[in-house]
C-alpha cells in the first residue's frame, strides 16, 4: 500500500493547472456534504449495524475467574468488535490518500507560478514603494514645519502670559482662543493677538503687584490690627504711599504697646494678689490641719498617718479651693482623722509595742546613720586640715578633738569649733614657719642679714605729713637713709 501511495504522489507532481481546473469544473454541481457521504458508503457498515452488535452483546458477562463459558463468549465478541474497527481504519487510510496526494499536487504547481508571477510583480513594488515613501517624506516634513510654526506660536503665546486650561489658551476674560484658531491665523493677525496677550499680561501683573502689596502690608500691620479703626480694616493699602503707610503702622504699634503695657500691669497686680491669697489660703488652712494632729511633708501636702491608713491633702487644695469647698474638706479629712484614730486603738498592744520598737530601731538607725555620716563627713573635714586619727580622736600637734563629741555636736558649734580649729592649725604653721624661718636666717650669710635688715628699714611706711617744710625734710632724710643703706651694702660685698 505505502509503494502505491509514493507513485500517486510523483504522478500528481507533473499535473497542470489546466487540468485540475477541468477536473474541478466536472464537480461543480457536487457539494462537499455530497462526496463525504459518497465516500464513507465504502465503508460497508451502516449504524444499524453497529446498534445490533450493541444490543447482541450488552449482557454479556463474566460472573468469575470460573466462568469459562462467559470468558469465552466476551472474548469472541470482542474479536468481532475489534476486527470491525480495524476494517474502518484501514478503509479510512485508502479513501483518504487520494486526497492528500491531489492537494499536495495543488500546491506545489500553486508555488511555482507564484514565483513566475513574482518576478514581474517584484521590481514593479519596489519602484512603487520608492515613490510611496518619498511621497510619506515630503508629507511627513511638511507637517513637521507646520506643527513647528503653530508650536512656535503657542510657545510665544506662553511666554506672553496665556495659560492652557484643557481646551482653550486664555488670559483673563477677553482673551481665549483654541489651537485650530491659533493655527488659522496669519502673522499680521498673530502679531496682533500677541500684543494683545502681552498688554493683557502686563495689566494683570500689576494687579498682581498691587494685591501683593497690601498682603505684604496687611501682614505687616497684622499684629496691630485691633487697634487700626474699623474704617482702615477695608482699606487697600497697595493705594497708601510708603510714608502714609509707616505712619499708621507706627501708630498702630505704639498703641498696641502701651495696651500691652497696660495690661502686663494689670494681669502682674491679678497674679500677685492671686499668689497672695494662695499664701495666706495655705498658711492658715495648713495651720488648722497641724493643729488637730496633721504634719507637712515637703511638697506642701498636709498628711495624717496611722496604722489604720493615711490621709493627704494637696497643696494646690489648701491654696486654691473656695472656703465653702475647704470647709467640707476639712469636715471630712478631720472625720477620717478621728475614724482612722479610734480604729488604731483597738489594735492588738503587742503589735503596737513592736511597731512602737521597730519605729524607735529605724528612728535610732537613721539617727546612727546620721550621725555616722556626720561624724565621716566631719572627720574628712579636719583630716584636710591635716587632722590624724588617734584612738578616738583627731589630732594636730596639741590641738585634740573627741570623736563622739565630734559627731554629737550641732552645726553651729561644728562650725565654731572648725573655725577654732583651723585658726590654731594657722597659729601653729606660723609658729613653725617663724621658728624655720629663725633657723634658715639664722644659716644665711652676714650679707644677706644685713641686705634683709635695711630692705626691712627702707619698707618701713612713711608718716604722713601735710607741711611742706616737713615733707622736704623728711626726703632729705629718707634720702639720707637710702644713700646709707647702699654704702654699707657696697661695703659688705667687699668683705
Amino acid at each position: 500500500m505505502a509503494k502505491n501511495q509514493k507513485k500517486q504522489v510523483s504522478e500528481v507532481e507533473v499535473i497542470n493547472v489546466g487540468q485540475i481546473a477541468t477536473s474541478g469544473n466536472e464537480q461543480n454541481n457536487e457539494t462537499v456534504e455530497d462526496r463525504v457521504q459518497f465516500e464513507i458508503g465504502k465503508f460497508n457498515f451502516v449504524d444499524s449495524e453497529i446498534a445490533k452488535m450493541k444490543e447482541e452483546f450488552k449482557d454479556l458477562e463474566i460472573k468469575g475467574l470460573d466462568d469459562k463459558e462467559g470468558i469465552a463468549k466476551v472474548a469472541d465478541a470482542l474479536k468481532i468488535v475489534s476486527s470491525k474497527r480495524t476494517g474502518i481504519e484501514s478503509k479510512r487510510t485508502e479513501l483518504k490518500d487520494f486526497y492528500l496526494n491531489t492537494g499536495r499536487g495543488i500546491d506545489a504547481e500553486a508555488k511555482r507560478i507564484q514565483a513566475l508571477i513574482a518576478e514581474v510583480e517584484n521590481p514593479l513594488k519596489e519602484k512603487k514603494n520608492a515613490i510611496d515613501l518619498q511621497i510619506k517624506q515630503a508629507k511627513e516634513e511638511e507637517e513637521a514645519r507646520l506643527q513647528k510654526v503653530l508650536d512656535d506660536k503657542v510657545q510665544a503665546l506662553k511666554d506672553a502670559g496665556i495659560v492652557f486650561d484643557g481646551a482653550f489658551y486664555s488670559i483673563g476674560d477677553s482673551i481665549s482662543v483654541d489651537l485650530a484658531t491659533i493655527n488659522g491665523l496669519d502673522e499680521e493677525s498673530f502679531n496682533k493677538l500677541l500684543e494683545a496677550v502681552k498688554k493683557e499680561k502686563g495689566r494683570f501683573d500689576e494687579i498682581e503687584r498691587l494685591k501683593e502689596l497690601h498682603n505684604e502690608r496687611k501682614e505687616q500691620i497684622l499684629p496691630f490690627w485691633s487697634f487700626l479703626t474699623s474704617e482702615m480694616h477695608s482699606v487697600d493699602f497697595s493705594q497708601m504711599t510708603d510714608t502714609s503707610f509707616i505712619n499708621l503702622f507706627y501708630e498702630a504699634k505704639d498703641a498696641k504697646e502701651k495696651f500691652d503695657k497696660i495690661q502686663a500691669d494689670q494681669e502682674a497686680e491679678a497674679e500677685k494678689q492671686i499668689q497672695e491669697r494662695k499664701v495666706l489660703n495655705f498658711e492658715k488652712r495648713s495651720f488648722r490641719f497641724e493643729k488637730i494632729g496633721f504634719d507637712l511633708n515637703e511638697f506642701g501636702d498636709v498628711f495624717f498617718m496611722n496604722q489604720s491608713g493615711q490621709i493627704l491633702v494637696k497643696k494646690e487644695q489648701l491654696e486654691n479651693l473656695p472656703n465653702e469647698d475647704f470647709e467640707k474638706l476639712f469636715d471630712e479629712k478631720s472625720n477620717l482623722k478621728i475614724s482612722f484614730d479610734d480604729s488604731a486603738k483597738v489594735v492588738d498592744e503587742a503589735k503596737k509595742k513592736k511597731l512602737q520598737q521597730d519605729a524607735e530601731d529605724k528612728i535610732q538607725a537613721e539617727k546612727d546613720k546620721v550621725f555616722n555620716e556626720r561624724l565621716s563627713s566631719r572627720e574628712t573635714s579636719f583630716k584636710s586640715l591635716g587632722f590624724t586619727r588617734i584612738e578616738g580622736n583627731l589630732i594636730y600637734e596639741d590641738f585634740k578633738i573627741n570623736l563622739e563629741e565630734l559627731g554629737a555636736m550641732e552645726e553651729s558649734e561644728f562650725g565654731v569649733l572648725f573655725s577654732m580649729a583651723t585658726k590654731r592649725k594657722a597659729e601653729i604653721d606660723a609658729q613653725k614657719a617663724l621658728a624655720e624661718e629663725v633657723v634658715r636666717l639664722a644659716k644665711l650669710p652676714e650679707f644677706e642679714k644685713v641686705k634683709r635688715y635695711c630692705e626691712e628699714i627702707l619698707n618701713i611706711q612713711s608718716p604722713s605729713l601735710n607741711s611742706e617744710e616737713a615733707i622736704k625734710e623728711f626726703n632729705l632724710l629718707f634720702g639720707e637713709i637710702k644713700r646709707s643703706v647702699e654704702k654699707t651694702l657696697s661695703n659688705l660685698k667687699t668683705i
